[in-house]
């Protein structure tokens, strides 16, 4: 582990020339002065390096600033850039003309995660009445059924408890459930776990898809470590249409609503397949049926 070292500015300068351009003395930054950043590190020249690591600049005053440049992985920046295309789709799904729309994003159909979707499910169902799904660059895991159970519990009965309004005790069920109007989003690179769930939807009538075809790699396998290389997944089980018979694998969902997403769109800022999506849950929100108000019986 490094150790931290204090060191006078006199030691820091002596050796070398350290400068601090004007846009990154600010305290607060902005897209402006990341993006000036990057331009200066690409224009680098590779005779001239650039200090990475942690900064700690003391004044006379006796206040302290932390200046921190760190290198990540490509992952990593992929992950970052994911998370804040959730954050806008969110803020669409939630503005004029789509009030009382919830999104959430499913990246794997990963057992441990259950109870994090289980937790939003349970959270967009106390002020929502649409809910666009998205499982796009999903890649798979094992939960399908986990998760198509929360989206496909049949409605049976009513109860209504005194002085409250007519439902059904959330106590009773095995998890949070989600039975108002759905839209699921897919993509090309929906792999897996994730098609199958996809495909599901689709042959259950519960919801329409809207994006591209899925990746058509429906096949289970099972990791095998190989010394000094690394490890190798092994083909061991197929899935098949219960009702055709038809292999799934090589054979993508196609979901109803096809929408292409290209890098212009992404380079704008642009997501029409959501935009899509959203669409279509207005309309299915508009053509749902009044609910049943209870009876009694005699």
């Amino acid at each position: 582990m490094a150790r931290l070292e204090q060191s006078s500015l006199y030691d820091v300068f002596r050796t070398k020339v350290f400068i601090i351009p004007d846009y990154q003395r600010g305290y607060a930054w902005e897209k402006t002065q990341v993006t000036d950043l990057i331009e200066d590190l690409s224009l680098l020249p590779k005779d001239r390096p650039h200090f990475f690591g942690t900064l700690v600049l003391r004044a006379t005053d006796g206040r302290q600033r932390v200046l921190e440049l760190r290198c990540i992985s490509y992952g990593r920046a992929r992950a970052l850039e994911h998370e804040a295309h959730e954050d806008v789709c969110r803020g669409l799904a939630d503005t004029p003309p789509h009030p009382r729309l919830a999104y959430l994003a499913w990246p794997r159909m990963a057992a441990e995660d259950i109870q994090q979707l289980e937790l939003a499910i349970y959270r967009a169902s106390l002020d929502c009445d649409g809910l666009v799904l998205d499982v796009r660059d999903n890649a798979g895991g094992n939960a399908a059924d986990q998760v198509l159970a929360m989206f496909s519990q049949p409605k049976h009965v009513l109860t209504i408890p005194r002085g409250g309004p007519a439902g059904y005790p959330v106590e009773r069920r095995a998890h949070p459930v989600w039975d108002q109007p759905l839209v699921v989003l897919c993509n090309e690179n929906t792999c897996s776990n994730a098609e199958i769930f996809c495909h599901a939807i689709q042959q259950s009538r519960r919801a329409p898809l809207v994006g591209n075809a899925t990746a058509a790699c429906v096949i289970s396998a099972v990791e095998e470590i190989i010394p000094d290389l690394g490890c190798l997944q092994v083909p061991f089980r197929g899935w098949f249409d219960a009702s055709t018979g038809t292999d799934l694998d090589g054979l993508g969902v196609v979901p109803e609503q096809a929408v292409a997403l290209g890098p212009a769109d992404e380079v704008a800022g642009r997501d029409p397949q959501l935009q899509r999506a959203l669409e279509v849950l207005r309309v299915r929100l508009a053509e749902a049926p009044e609910p049943l108000l209870p009876r009694r019986g005699r």
